[in-house]
């Protein structure tokens, strides 16, 4: 390696590299943890986009080898080894599937609904495999009863009120199975927001250093086809409440969700593009924010955010709000 602009590109991916490794192993900046590797791929293109990805599989999977080696159980092992490292592959695999333009569409937005269809494709059976091992199941309820013990050994006598409320709350095999319901439920949709807001977040970065334009949500406008996603997969959720689909119902409630999402962006884009029109000043601006943020987190009025700005997106439709022509 003796030209040193290489030299110092290979410097930088790496830094990158452990930096994502960095964000991968603490808990709370996992979700942030491909923005390195969508830096690298505007910086430094695809090819380098795959050898960071290579090397980062690579060096999770020693540090998961390391961390399970203890286990007796060899089926455990492979399957907590197949999560550790299938995981951020799933996660890198979607981020190269954006960035690699594969399918040449005009819109980014085309090409993300088309990955995240095709890694939806992928993860289900690896979810369902996973999922169906009785061994994994028994290492969790070991995990969370020991967690009770804990809750219950710190709330007093066994017998005790507090205890017996812990008991009730804790009751693993019913606490598991609502787990799991939550996950099938969104991982699909909480998979497309880490991954594209990773995407968005890197492109923005990187374009305002190189003083380029990035993604206004004020131009950003859906198809008016994709009002038929919408509906369809949220009145298969109500009928769900009413006569069981089965595991049909995850389908449906992931793509009520990633629809709804959408709607929700050409809502903002609607209220940011009226909020300039009539000249609305910024301290409102910033209060109303404010205001969306604190209702988002009360019970029951969140859904006032939830449904209502979606609700703005989707009326385009048939109220023109904005008569500018443009898309992301």
């Amino acid at each position: 390696m003796n030209d040193p602009a290489l030299r110092r590109t290979w410097i930088e991916t790496l830094g990158f590299i452990a930096l994502g490794l960095f964000f991968y192993k603490v808990g709370f900046l996992f979700f942030a943890f491909l923005l390195p590797f969508q830096i690298i791929f505007m910086r430094r293109g695809f090819r380098y986009f795959c050898y960071a990805g290579a090397i980062f599989l690579g060096i999770s999977a020693l540090f998961t080898l390391g961390s399970i080696k203890t286990l007796e159980n060899r089926e455990l092992y492979g399957v907590l080894f197949l999560l550790e490292t299938g995981v951020p592959f799933l996660f890198l695999l979607g981020l190269g599937l954006i960035n690699g333009n594969f399918f040449q569409l005009k819109r980014n937005l085309y090409t993300i609904v088309i990955s995240m269809g095709i890694i939806a494709l992928i993860a289900v059976p690896i979810i369902l495999f996973v999922t169906s091992k009785e061994s994994l199941g028994d290492f969790f309820r070991e995990q969370f009863e020991m967690v009770f013990q804990l809750f219950s050994g710190s709330a007093g006598q066994s017998d005790s009120f507090e205890a017996s409320v812990m008991e009730r709350m804790f009751n693993t095999d019913h606490f598991l199975e609502l787990l799991k319901d939550i996950i099938l439920r969104n991982f699909m949709f909480a998979y497309m927001l880490v991954v594209t807001g990773n995407w968005w977040f890197g492109r923005s970065i990187v374009q305002r250093t190189k003083q380029q334009p990035a993604f206004n949500t004020v131009y950003f406008r859906l198809p008016e086809y994709f009002i038929w996603p919408l509906l369809l997969s949220w009145a298969f959720v109500l009928l769900d409440s009413f006569k069981s689909l089965g595991s049909l119902e995850y389908v449906f409630w992931n793509t009520g969700l990633i629809f709804l999402f959408l709607f929700g962006l050409q809502g903002l884009g609607i209220i940011k593009f009226l909020f300039a029109r009539y000249n609305v000043p910024r301290g409102i601006r910033l209060l109303l924010s404010f205001v969306c943020i604190i209702l988002c987190f009360i019970p029951g009025v969140n859904y006032v955010i939830f449904i209502g700005i979606p609700g703005i997106g989707a009326s385009e439709l048939w109220i023109k709000y904005r008569k500018i022509e443009r898309s992301d």
